[in-house]
């Protein structure tokens, strides 16, 4: 977590106390990686990573959570948008949690249809989207498709509840 901080605090002050908690942070991974033998991405052991991800998370509205649909939770992470709960709160305003569900037509549409049902029911508070990032790369018009590398479609399409580009950005603008 960012570090409490006021706009009358010097940049260096600020500074000085992100970079004290993300070294106590450090340590703390440091004793997953060589105790419990866990392996870390090198995003997490980035300080300025964690900066850009803070100041986005105060600055923002919507905050848009990409997982890949064929294992939705072993890609989330739940602590993402409990931070972005609590900068909301900090800052008495609203932020919408988005989680987009890229290569929903990889995932037939019952199993589409029961992780909706999961996370309506145990995170009512997200907005959930099915997506095909594929499918928008496939709608690209002819005289740009030679640039467009040949990738692989999902063997069950898009169906009514995967949203195309146009429709996802409609839901931006409608929820923030």
């Amino acid at each position: 977590r960012r570090p409490s901080w006021t706009v009358s605090m010097s940049s260096e002050t600020i500074r000085a106390l992100e970079d004290q908690a993300f070294l106590d942070w450090r340590r703390n991974l440091a004793y997953l990686e060589e105790v419990e033998g866990m392996v870390l991405s090198p995003f997490e052991k980035n300080v300025d990573f964690w900066r850009q991800l803070w100041r986005t998370v105060e600055k923002s509205d919507i905050i848009v959570q990409i997982v890949d649909g064929r294992d939705p939770l072993f890609f989330l992470s739940k602590d993402l948008f409990q931070y972005v709960a609590e900068v909301a709160a900090q800052q008495s305003k609203s932020k919408k949690c988005v989680l987009l569900i890229n290569k929903s037509d990889f995932v037939s549409p019952e199993l589409r249809s029961a992780w909706r049902e999961y996370f309506d029911l145990y995170h009512s508070e997200w907005t959930i989207v099915n997506f095909s990032a594929v499918q928008e790369i496939s709608s690209i018009d002819d005289e740009n498709a030679a640039d467009v590398p040949l990738i692989a479609h999902g063997s069950y399409g898009c169906g009514s509840d995967i949203l195309n580009a146009t429709e996802l950005i409609d839901l931006f603008e409608e929820i923030g």
